[in-house]
């Protein structure tokens, strides 16, 4: 593969990538295996959804607590769950991709603030994926070129996933048990949620622009025309 081909086909998933290079930075500690280190302990609390300072005035953390973890184990699921579906998705979703991640961050710390008030502290990019997820299958499944099979397969993914946040929004308690891979911090299912309900709504304009575009075709028309006077 050429130096250009190569470039190219990097630069399909370059929001992916660059979003996995900033947030191997927020959990470098993790990475080092310092986790406990003053520098990186400062800096998840800098960074951290905290709910009393966001009142305070320190609106970044709506957007930053995505970006660090609780654990090792966590930043290492998430990212590695993160980095899977961006390879995946970011091709399809296209130059929308970057900003459906920021609204979703941004939506998400929203709405924790606002619906969950018992809340202190929340970190993790699993709402993030939550979008990547549902827009991205939703858009293989409405996308008329593929073949059945396909659009079938990502239709079961998409089904299975809705079902899992149905689950975990009424139970209040996770699908898959967690609990063996280390510190995942408090479990919120309306992190997942927000994150499904800002791929929902990218997914339904998405699909009422292809509408709009799509050609229309003209019936025939049926009319009726009166014959003329008769010529006696």
């Amino acid at each position: 593969m050429s130096a250009a081909a190569f470039k190219a086909t990097l630069s399909q998933f370059k929001i992916t990538l660059l979003t996995a290079l900033v947030l191997c930075f927020f959990n470098a500690g993790s990475i080092l295996g310092d986790g406990q280190a003053r520098w990186f302990q400062a800096l998840n609390a800098l960074m951290e959804y905290d709910r009393a300072l966001i009142l305070k005035g320190e609106i970044w953390r709506l957007f930053t607590g995505h970006l660090v973890h609780w654990s090792a184990e966590h930043f290492y699921l998430d990212a590695l769950v993160f980095v899977a579906q961006g390879i995946v998705f970011e091709p399809k979703i296209g130059r929308a991709y970057a900003q459906v991640l920021g609204i979703a961050g941004g939506a998400i710390g929203l709405a924790l603030l606002l619906l969950q008030s018992d809340l202190a502290a929340y970190r993790g990019i699993s709402g993030l994926i939550n979008t990547q997820l549902v827009l991205g299958t939703g858009l293989f499944v409405f996308d008329p070129n593929l073949k059945r099979s396909i659009k079938g397969f990502y239709m079961a993914v998409l089904s299975v996933h809705m079902f899992k946040i149905a689950y975990e929004t009424v139970f209040k308690v996770p699908f898959f048990v967690t609990d063996a891979l280390g510190d995942m911090g408090l479990f919120t299912p309306l992190a997942h949620l927000g994150g499904v309900m800002v791929g929902l709504y990218y997914l339904l304009g998405s699909i009422r622009t292809e509408a709009k575009a799509r050609p229309r075709i003209e019936m025939p028309k049926c009319g009726f025309t009166p014959p003329g006077p008769s010529r006696d």
